[in-house]
């Protein structure tokens, strides 16, 4: 084989490998779970492809808004709009929405958000589960979890989780954004443990007050917030050990 074709060859396979995770990426780019304030609208649409479509309330921040984050001062936090869908093959969903009905919160949506819009639905926001908060943790949940912290400032705070996610397309990161209990105030951070993240998907669903460790770390790596967990406890103000 000359050297043309050995090129000719070589750039077919890069070609290749970059066109697969992109074939794969025109599905899901982020998939999780979100407070859901209150539901703005819902109703059955279609006519070949019959959905339901609505408007919810969910948690956010203005990321332009000028705060000190070493004070904990961001981020003020605001409500969003966010239109959704949810097939029609799904009744558990649609049943659960229906009984909250216009006016109803105070609970969680799971979702996955799409590339594109799928053909059968009006949004790339589809909502795959809903669930109550509960009361008591899960019975398999410990009150205490410590991983590695990555940051050069280790701080705690009453958490409250409203949105834990994964996303991207070709590297996977763990995001989500949480509320300072006593503050009021909003922060996005990220998980890059895989432990830590399993026990949060857990944990947010129940409404039991904790305490967050937040490593602020220097640099962000592949994490989309230089804010880290590495400690949630149920007991005591986190912070206080380290697993190495």
């Amino acid at each position: 084989m000359n050297r043309k074709k050995v090129m000719i060859n070589f750039l077919g396979a890069v070609i290749f490998l970059m066109i697969v995770p992109s074939l794969h990426a025109l599905g899901t780019n982020e998939k999780g779970w979100i407070y859901v304030e209150k539901i703005k609208k819902i109703e059955n649409k279609g006519l070949m492809f019959k959905s339901w479509e609505g408007i919810i309330q969910i948690p956010s921040y203005d990321k332009k808004e000028k705060c000190d984050k070493k004070k904990e001062e961001c981020f003020a936090p605001v409500t969003k709009d966010q239109a959704f869908s949810i097939r029609k093959q799904n009744s558990k969903v649609i049943k659960f929405l229906n009984q909250k009905d216009v006016g109803g919160g105070n609970f969680l949506v799971q979702y996955r958000k799409h590339k594109f819009e799928k053909i059968s639905l009006s949004s790339r926001f589809e909502i795959l589960d809903a669930v109550e908060f509960t009361a008591a943790l899960p019975e398999d949940l410990p009150r205490k979890i410590v991983v590695k912290k990555t940051g050069y400032r280790n701080f705690a705070v009453d958490g409250e989780i409203l949105k834990f996610i994964r996303q991207g397309i070709c590297i996977k990161t763990n995001e989500g954004l949480y509320k300072d209990r006593k503050t009021g105030r909003v922060h996005p951070f990220s998980v890059t443990k895989k432990t830590m993240a399993a026990y949060i998907y857990k944990a947010m669903k129940s409404s039991t007050p904790f305490s967050m460790g937040i490593s602020d770390a220097l640099a962000k790596a592949f994490r989309k917030s230089d804010y880290d967990v590495f400690e949630i406890n149920y007991d005591e103000k986190a912070g206080s050990s380290l697993e190495e």
